[in-house]
């Protein structure tokens, strides 16, 4: 895991960086020719790509030359006929998916030939007959979902048989709809779609279990809009929607607690809002939305705290031809994209500023998300690199881990998962790993304790460092055992420890290898035995949450113990494990 031949050449991206803070309602025109709603998704590189129908009725596209820039390409066609405005999904594998209603009133859907590529695969026909803008879900297990309110009043919705793989042929939820769907996702993982009647009433549906073409009957929500609610999702994993009410008034309801059924009571807004309404989350937690309003101005206000009250409407500027579209970029920012008066692409973010901190080396963690953890260390030889692992479990519940590493600029860094295999077991013979690509990664620092991870999903949560001691969190103190990766030389790469001390204490993951060759963690924490040694045992766990799992409360419990250890420090970069019979002397590992 902690080795110079986990890098894989061309995986890793690297790119200039201004640390983002404060919105200041400047404007960057992407130009083009804009013809309704825009869609907007981040590459696994980092950087942004729009999409937009243009005035011919093909889809378009354009994407920043790099994460975090001002400069785009020139607009390219997609070559498709369509009626609807585009909707686009992250594969599990990195790679963009569009999709839009054709002439022909069928879903079609055209996917990057690879992650971040130039080059797509081309337009097939997802079935289906369509009047208005496609959503699109991302289930629980990655694979996405795509729901349309079609000529017949009825939900139709395909899925992909696997992530990132192939289309199952879609089917009907009967129900009386007459307004375009929107998606979002339980705290426990199924999706939730919501939709409107002719009566003025909103619908909802959910999955019976996450990620199955099994639904709930639907639940009435009342409360009329132009179109279905859209969703949000608030810090602690409650749907948050925003409404529109034929008079422009704009209204919102939130789940009472995280995957519950029940819905506060709608409160109001404002008014004056025209159009649909898009939201996004703060690196804080905050939910921020955006709205084209009765002057064509953008409009924008948050929660005054995660889950909490909201601020008044606060003017942007611009001249707006319809609704916007908001998101957040590879730097945890938010920005947000509209059509202008002038037909051209618009959007307006944050002013840049250098970062002016470091990144604290150690265990980082979402504190909604027990059970999971990443180990991360900025810095290395290069002075600007890192190297991040994170423990999770996979969909048996069993353990494993990835890692990632590259290039920092500023406070923000963008690359891929590495997911090694046929490793070392534990105290084992040494077997060399095979690795592969397991989807993208970003992550931005807002400062030395606080980051915002994008997950392989494209959805993001908010981490900070993790206090295993009464000593709280902190930068390392000098003359002592450095914090940071550790491994057993090039002779054992592949495997390899992230150590933590805080005060008296110390926190140690073993990043090795099943028996069957499986990546798996294992933990050992506990007071120091002597200012340079640790006794202890590593401890398995099974039963928590996946790297994508969405917040909440999960089940990982200690499942027994993997056998005694014991690691004695002879320097400040040099030290023994000893595991039964089985001594491995470790070294620093900052070959990044």
């Amino acid at each position: 895991m902690v080795y110079s031949k986990l890098l894989i050449r061309g995986a890793l991206y690297f790119f200039t960086y201004l640390a983002v803070s404060g919105s200041t309602g400047q404007w960057t025109n992407v130009g083009g020719f804009v013809s309704g709603e825009p869609a907007v998704a981040m590459n696994a590189d980092g950087r942004l790509e729009a999409f937009t129908r243009g005035m011919d009725s093909s889809v378009w596209y354009s994407v920043q030359v790099s994460p975090g820039s001002a400069n785009w390409t020139s607009w390219a066609s997609l070559n498709h006929q369509t009626i609807s405005n585009p909707a686009v999904g992250v594969n599990t594998d990195g790679t963009l998916e569009v999709f839009a209603i054709g002439s022909d009133g069928a879903i079609w859907q055209d996917r990057q030939a690879s992650a971040g590529s130039s080059n797509w695969s081309g337009w097939s026909s997802l079935g289906g007959q369509g009047v208005d803008d496609p959503a699109v879900g991302v289930n629980a297990d990655g694979r996405l979902e795509v729901f349309i309110h079609t000529s017949f009043g009825s939900l139709w919705h395909v899925w992909q048989s696997s992530p990132s793989g192939s289309w199952a042929a879609g089917d009907e939820i009967v129900g009386e709809v007459t307004r375009p769907p929107s998606v979002g996702r339980n705290s426990d993982g199924r999706l939730v779609v919501f939709t409107g009647d002719s009566d003025g009433k909103f619908w909802w549906i959910i999955q019976n279990s996450a990620g199955a073409d099994s639904w709930s009957p639907w639940w009435c929500l009342l409360g009329g809009t132009v179109s279905a609610p859209v969703v949000g999702t608030n810090a602690n994993g409650t749907l948050q929607l925003f409404a529109v009410q034929p008079d422009g008034s704009f209204w919102t309801s939130a789940q009472t607690a995280p995957g519950s059924y029940a819905y506060t009571d709608w409160a109001p807004l404002g008014g004056g809002v025209v159009g649909n309404p898009s939201v996004a989350r703060n690196p804080d937690g905050r939910l921020e939305v955006f709205v084209r309003r009765t002057d064509n101005a953008l409009y924008h206000m948050s929660q005054t705290s995660p889950g909490g009250g909201w601020s008044g409407f606060a003017s942007l500027g611009g001249a707006l031809s319809d609704s916007p579209m908001a998101t957040v970029d590879a730097f945890g920012q938010l920005q947000a994209f509209v059509g202008g008066s002038d037909s051209g692409l618009w959007y307006t973010g944050a002013s840049s500023t250098p970062a002016g901190f470091t990144p604290q080396s150690g265990w980082w963690w979402d504190p909604n998300l027990s059970g999971t953890g990443f180990f991360i260390e900025s810095g290395g030889q290069s002075g600007s690199g890192i190297f991040m692992g994170g423990f999770f479990s996979d969909p048996s519940g069993n353990p494993t881990w990835l890692v990632s590493t590259g290039s920092m600029s500023g406070s923000g860094y963008s690359g891929t998962w590495l997911h090694a295999s046929g490793g070392q077991a534990l105290g084992g013979a040494y077997h060399n790993p095979i690795l592969s690509g397991a989807g993208p990664v970003s992550i931005t620092f807002t400062d030395s304790t606080h980051a915002v991870l994008t997950r392989t999903d494209g959805s993001q949560i908010n981490l900070q460092r993790y206090s295993f001691s009464n000593s709280g969190a902190s930068a390392p103190e000098a003359g002592t055992a450095q914090v940071g990766w550790w491994w057993g030389g090039s002779s054992l790469s592949g495997s390899g420890y992230g150590i933590e001390f805080q005060g008296s204490s110390v926190f140690i993951a073993a990043y090795v290898y099943d028996t069957n060759g499986n990546p798996v963690w294992y933990l050992a924490t506990g007071n120091l035995s002597t200012p340079t040694s640790y006794t202890g045992t590593w401890d398995s766990y099974t039963g928590g949450p996946q790297l994508d799992s969405p917040e909440g409360t999960y089940g990982s419990h200690q499942t027994g113990s993997a056998g005694p250890v014991t690691i004695t420090f002879s320097d400040a970069t040099h030290g023994t494990i000893v595991m039964g019979s089985v001594s491995v002397p470790i070294t620093r590992f900052q070959s990044f």
